[in-house]
């Protein structure tokens, strides 16, 4: 288990993932993400920077 520390910028939170993504990997989008009290799940996929996100 690894914790990582969330950093407030302004009214932001920012969450560095570099030693969870695998070398590679230059663009990701969300596939799935769920909130279930003190656990949020973020289903990230490798995209690549032309491939439609939306």
């Amino acid at each position: 288990m690894r914790i990582l520390k969330v950093r407030k910028i302004g009214k932001s939170k920012q969450l560095s993932l570099g030693s969870l993504i695998p070398d590679g990997w230059e663009y990701v989008k969300i596939d799935e993400f769920s909130l279930n009290g003190d656990i949020l799940v973020i289903k990230l996929r490798k995209v690549s920077k032309g491939e439609n996100t939306s």
